[in-house]
């Protein structure tokens, strides 16, 4: 299965999402003002990011924020494995 890496920082809104392959998304300088939700139908789901105060996190859906969220990454994908650093 492909995978697509994305290097970003945090500001603005940033919206990814697939059908089918691995995502990974690696924030070079750690978030601090940024609001996550990351949904996964078939496969794994890894968010590791420092700070991040999660209203649910399961094998599937993860979803929280650091700071206010004034930020925001959505990342949606229906098999594959997602990954956010």
């Amino acid at each position: 299965m492909p995978k697509t890496n994305f290097s970003t920082d945090e500001k603005g809104e940033m919206n990814i999402k697939t059908e089918t392959g691995d995502i990974g998304v690696d924030y070079g300088t750690e978030p601090s003002n940024l609001k996550v939700k990351v949904e996964n139908a078939k496969g794994d789901t890894s968010v590791n990011l420092g700070g991040l105060s999660t209203a649910n996190e399961t094998n599937k859906d993860v979803s929280g924020t650091i700071g206010a969220g004034e930020n925001s990454l959505y990342v949606k994908s229906r098999s594959g494995t997602i990954e956010v650093k």
